[in-house]
């Protein structure tokens, strides 16, 4: 006879290993994003669409720039969905990045403010708006850099960074979507405009 013991799972044995981060992008047609930051700052990389999704530009022997493939900047940041507390990576374009980029200038970092993400319009490719809450919103959770990069080479099944290719870099120059002043970033000697 056993002594009644339970055999304790984290979970069940036949599950499959789920991610917990979810990479999403501002959605089309009224869908909004609205969550708190996790991250201390965006990552940026530069990126090609092709065969369906995003991938990172490689610096060395890249495919999609072998193809001829546009290549765009996009940023990245760690958040939590206000509505139900799920882990996201969060894509945003250069336009946008500048924007987040602006209010981390202004606040120190992104960590704990609340974000919320729309379309203008319904189309796939109208702007986006960008409103930040004025408080600050606590946060048990981080996501360093170095983490946030890590988990992007894991959403695109590639190396880990410290054996990466993947060029990842900040954006130098952004405009604001409202036409308002331009917005210098460090290490740039020039303005968006």
């Amino acid at each position: 006879m056993s002594n009644g013991s339970l055999d304790w799972q984290a979970c069940p044995r036949k599950a499959g290993k789920v991610f917990p981060w979810a990479l999403v992008r501002t959605p089309k047609g009224g869908g909004v994003i609205e969550a708190t930051i996790v991250s201390p700052a965006m990552v940026g990389c530069w990126t090609h669409f092709y065969d369906g999704r995003t991938y990172p530009h490689k610096i060395d022997d890249c495919p999609a720039c072998a193809g001829n493939m546009k290549r765009e900047w996009h940023g990245y940041f760690a958040a939590l969905r206000e509505s139900n507390g799920q882990k996201l990576i969060i894509e945003v374009t250069e336009r946008v990045g500048g924007f987040i980029e602006h209010w981390q200038s202004q606040h120190r970092t992104l960590r704990g403010s609340r974000i919320r993400l729309h379309r203008a319009g319904k189309a796939a490719h109208s702007k986006i708006h960008v409103d930040f809450h004025r408080e600050l919103v606590e946060t048990i959770l981080h996501v360093p850099s170095q983490e946030l990069k890590e988990i992007l080479c894991h959403i695109w099944k590639q190396p880990t960074l410290l054996a990466s290719s993947i060029e990842i870099e900040p954006p130098r120059i952004a405009e604001p979507e409202t036409g308002g002043p331009p917005i210098i970033f460090p290490g740039s000697d020039r303005a968006a405009g």
